[in-house]
């Protein structure tokens, strides 16, 4: 197991879902009904595709597919004792619902999702329920990875005192396999 004694040691991820985790094919993101869907909706059910692990239906027709790379670096943090959550801007049941069509439900501590933009006070329920679960945890142990689209979750991060690392962001994030190597996990060759 590596090592997580030091002061900057990750020993728990905090990821988002559309457009991190996983890639909307379709235009709707999780919670959506459409594009831009002001309250979106809880109640939608998922199933695997037959002919792709990393792919998923939602019952009304979108898809989406988990980015490469990020069902061998979530199985190999979490191998390596990383504690995993999700923290999503969407309804709470259509992220566990999703997790579990992916068969990645099994891998994550805490699945956090609200109706808000709020991600601090998801970070803090986070934080509270590992606390909670006898796994309390300096902020600084939580790495938050978000897309950030609109530049709004670092700063929340910063408030919270987690670190933070934007997906998709050049100098920062391509894409899993830097997640997989800044977490000093085996090299992602392929998902």
């Amino acid at each position: 197991m590596r090592d997580v004694s030091g002061p900057a040691a990750v020993r728990l991820l905090a990821l988002d879902g559309d457009h991190t985790l996983w890639q909307p094919l379709d235009g709707t993101c999780a919670s959506e009904r459409y594009p831009a869907d002001p309250t979106g909706a809880a109640d939608f059910h998922f199933a695997a595709d037959p002919a792709d692990p990393d792919r998923i239906m939602r019952h009304d027709g979108p898809r989406f597919h988990l980015l490469p790379g990020a069902r061998a670096t979530l199985v190999a943090a979490h191998a390596a004792g990383l504690g995993l959550a999700t923290i999503s801007y969407n309804h709470q049941p259509p992220i566990q619902a999703m997790l579990a069509a992916f068969g990645l439900l099994p891998l994550f501590r805490q699945v956090v999702a609200a109706w808000t933009p709020d991600k601090a006070a998801m970070l803090r329920t986070i934080l509270a329920a590992e606390a909670a679960a006898g796994r309390p945890l300096a902020p600084a142990a939580v790495l938050f990875v978000d897309d950030d689209p609109d530049g709004l979750y670092r700063p929340m991060a910063a408030a919270v005192g987690v670190q933070f690392l934007q997906m998709g962001h050049p100098a920062e994030l391509r894409g899993w396999p830097d997640l997989a190597c800044y977490l000093d996990l085996p090299p992602i060759l392929s998902s």
